[in-house]
C-alpha cells in the first residue's frame, strides 16, 4: 500500500511525505509533513505516522505515542 494512502486512511490527507536529507526521519506538525530518508523503511514511517496521529502533545516517545504506534503496526503489518 502506498504511504500516501495510509496518510489518507489515518485522516491525514492534507499531510505530505518528503525526503529527509541526512538520514532518519522527522515529523513537522506546522508543515504537516513527514520527512523520510528512505521510503522503504516502513517501520520508521509508522513511527513518524504515530507522531502525526498522536499530535504535538505526545511528541516525546510517551505511552500514548507508543500505544498509537502499536495500533498502527497491528493495522498495517499483521495479515488477517
Amino acid at each position: 500500500m502506498k504511504l500516501e494512502k495510509i496518510l489518507e486512511l489515518e485522516g491525514l490527507s492534507d499531510w505530505k511525505i518528503t525526503k529527509c536529507y541526512g538520514g532518519g526521519a522527522l515529523t513537522y506538525f506546522d508543515k504537516k509533513e513527514i520527512r523520510l530518508s528512505d521510503r522503504k523503511d516502513f517501520g520508521l514511517f509508522l513511527h513518524e505516522l504515530a507522531h502525526a496521529v498522536s499530535g504535538k502533545k505526545h511528541y516525546e516517545n510517551d505511552g500514548i505515542l507508543m500505544d498509537t504506534m502499536t495500533k498502527l503496526v497491528r493495522k498495517y503489518t499483521i495479515k488477517k
